[in-house]
């Protein structure tokens, strides 16, 4: 069988009261498409039509970037509704490395659900660059916070880490600085 054989035809139903949509097989199955109803803003309908065309790039294997947490956030609520986070996870580290239009503001302001994001992508990349943003400041740490108790249960090995090491550190310096006056 070549590729021409198989034919798919894919149309947006809304669903919800116009509050959100679903790609679905065409055809009779796929019922009344009601798209006049889409109560959405024209921009979040082209935030959805772009993650969505990302969520493609990444099936295909082609490049895409991706321009900003809110972005990431929406690719993420796609694939997890199409069942192809793991799909998309594989391709993250090139959009992520490309990703120069993100502030530190931006990734200090959602770090709670970028590590969240991370751990249900299972991307190591990630959640190292978000981590440091999470274990800050150092007398306490922004976590200790947050009510997600799996994820506090998650970054406290990295915390009791970070300042083991930063008292063989400290140690160190002390020592060193003792040498040096004597």
């Amino acid at each position: 069988m070549n590729q021409g054989d198989f034919k798919y035809e894919w149309v947006t139903k809304i669903v919800e009261g116009g509050n959100d949509w679903q790609l679905v097989n065409g055809g009779p199955k796929a019922g009344k498409l009601s798209l006049s109803q889409w109560n959405k803003p024209s921009s979040e309908k082209h935030e959805q039509a772009t993650a969505f065309k990302k969520i493609l790039n990444a099936m295909y294997t082609l490049p895409y970037a991706i321009s900003n947490a809110a972005e990431l956030f929406t690719i993420t609520n796609l694939a997890r509704f199409y069942m192809c986070l793991p799909l998309v996870s594989g391709t993250l580290d090139g959009p992520l490395a490309l990703a120069q239009d993100w502030t530190m503001k931006q990734l200090w302001q959602t770090r709670k659900k970028l590590l969240q994001l991370s751990i249900e992508f299972r991307h190591k990349n990630l959640f190292h660059d978000v981590l440091m943003f999470s274990l800050g400041p150092f007398s306490r740490p922004v976590f200790f916070d947050w009510d997600d108790q799996e994820l506090k249960k998650i970054l406290m090995p990295h915390h009791k880490l970070r300042s083991r090491a930063f008292g063989a550190l400290e140690q160190t310096i002390i020592l060193v600085l003792d040498d040096y006056q004597q």
